[in-house]
């Protein structure tokens, strides 16, 4: 509710806790009792709701209170309010509802009057650094979660998380409203798997101590040889990969940015390679010569899985860096990560977990009752996207970014 909201259901007979003459506003912002109430869009999820927290401002002075009702999302009796949460819950009720119990919205850092101006030009801002929580109207704050549409969802039998860490990882990742941290949380579960490997292989040596040697040894290379190592060993099928790997075409200017102008040493596709594999038809071992990889089968898969190790790799130092020499992501890219880059790294997860054990380097099984497997829930490129893959497709071939 706005003041000019307020004062006309006050001009209708109605009745509040203070004067009329308390309620006013300043800048546009409701002022109760000498109370702004501002409303937030995020709030640690580490403070604890159940108790309002106090606020001192640069010089040691009572700034106000970090009101969390929505946080503690109970009902809230208007008798029973302090006078902060008061302030809070005009500016979050509808005025058709005023004097109601009511359901907060909105957390809100409800301040003295005369401080207002002050605090939103010097501290507002940085909020989210000293004091955890986000303004809903400050700069630069992100949008909403991209949401996408998915019709449909195909359970997937077989998959096997090996510890309590992997699986808390990844219900951590489907707690992550935003898509980069939601990727990072995935890959997380790649870097478990990486140790994890390595210790049954050392329990599995017993007391070959030259074996252990070359192990540790291999332990110690770089982070992306380690990931090609273990996709390599766990993915069996790559029908599924292969599927998510040919979304490349509609996300081309995109995935080399990341994947070329910022790319690093290990790229599979290094040289141009990337265009004819990107513009070459299906990606399936039978279209392998279109597409600039090798006709024969082992060698095919392991080219296949080492660019779905590069590319997920190359994603994730992306996010996770966010420095000079990275593709630094920003809002707007939230959909190549939902569309193209997670539904990829699901496919590989979905491959690498299939199975208990690892599958020796260099062979291609085929195992009873494990299909290849397209990631459910995948949704479908957005039509837009579809409509500029020609233009695009012309614009590579004449040499445009």
């Amino acid at each position: 509710m706005n003041c000019a909201e307020l004062r006309d259901w006050l001009a209708r007979g109605g009745v509040l806790r203070f004067p009329e003459q308390e309620y006013g506003e300043v800048n546009g912002r409701l002022v109760v009792a000498d109370r702004v109430p501002l409303p937030l869009s995020a709030v640690s999820a580490s403070y604890d709701p159940s108790q309002d927290v106090e606020v001192f401002d640069y010089d040691g002075a009572f700034l106000g209170m970090l009101c969390l009702g929505a946080s503690r999302g109970d009902l809230c009796h208007p008798p029973t309010l302090t006078d902060w949460q008061y302030a809070a819950y005009l500016a979050d009720i509808d005025v058709n509802n005023v004097g109601a119990d009511h359901v907060m919205a909105s957390n809100y850092l409800v301040i003295e009057r005369g401080r207002v101006a002050d605090y939103w030009t010097n501290a507002s801002n940085s909020a989210p650094i000293w004091g955890g929580f986000v303004h809903r109207d400050a700069a630069n704050i992100p949008g909403h979660p991209l949401r996408v549409s998915v019709a449909r969802l195909d359970v997937v039998h077989g998959i096997h998380l090996p510890t309590v860490y992997h699986y808390e990882n990844a219900a951590r990742a489907h707690m992550q409203p935003y898509a980069f941290e939601r990727f990072l949380k995935l890959f997380h579960l790649l870097e478990l798997l990486l140790d994890y490997d390595v210790v049954k292989r050392i329990q599995a040596l017993g007391e070959d101590l030259e074996g252990i040697g070359r192990l540790l040894s291999e332990y110690q290379s770089d982070d992306l040889t380690r990931l090609k190592k273990v996709i390599r060993n766990r993915c069996i099928s790559t029908t599924g990969i292969e599927a998510m790997l040919g979304r490349c075409i509609y996300w081309i200017p995109m995935c080399r940015n990341i994947f070329e102008t910022h790319g690093k040493k290990g790229n599979p596709l290094h040289e141009g390679k990337f265009d004819k594999f990107a513009t070459g038809g299906s990606i399936t071992v039978g279209n392998a010569k279109n597409i600039g990889l090798p006709t024969e089968q082992i060698k095919y898969r392991e080219n296949i899985l080492d660019i779905a190790a590069y590319w997920i790799f190359r994603v994730r130092c992306c996010i996770a860096h966010s420095q000079i020499g990275e593709y630094l992501f920003v809002s707007g890219d939230e959909e190549f990560v939902v569309q193209f880059a997670e539904p990829l790294l699901r496919a590989v997860l979905i491959e690498a977990f299939k199975l208990p054990v690892a599958v020796p380097i260099g062979v291609v099984p085929v195992i009873a009752g494990h299909p290849p497997t397209v990631p459910a829930g995948i949704p479908d490129v957005p039509s837009d996207i579809k409509k500029g893959f020609w233009q695009r497709t012309v614009d590579l071939f004449r040499g445009r970014k």
